[in-house]
């Protein structure tokens, strides 16, 4: 499998290279959005599903599920979706207070 170009790789130019890079540097990034950001970032240095998986510590569906949505949506792919229900009784910035 190793002569074929898989439909999860990702390349990136310098400018999407370098937002991904400082997301990952960056010290109050969630570490959620980290762990994506790096998926997408060992896809453009060429490893494998299973390579990322192993590298990570991630189930194959889910490195699956977020290159596919940075191929089709780009960093803002990378973002968790909003979600319907009830809204939060705490504001935000209660939160960060606590």
């Amino acid at each position: 499998m190793r002569g074929r170009l898989s439909k999860y790789t990702v390349r990136l130019n310098w400018k999407p290279r370098k937002r991904l890079e400082r997301v990952v540097r960056r010290r109050s990034a969630q570490h959620w959005m980290v762990s994506r950001a790096k998926i997408v970032l060992l896809s453009h240095e060429g490893l494998e599903v299973s390579e990322i998986c192993a590298a990570l510590s991630l189930d194959h569906q889910v490195v699956r599920r977020w290159l596919k949505r940075y191929r089709q949506f780009g960093f803002d792919g990378l973002k968790d979706r909003s979600r319907s229900g009830r809204p939060p009784e705490i504001k935000p910035s209660v939160w960060e207070k606590v």
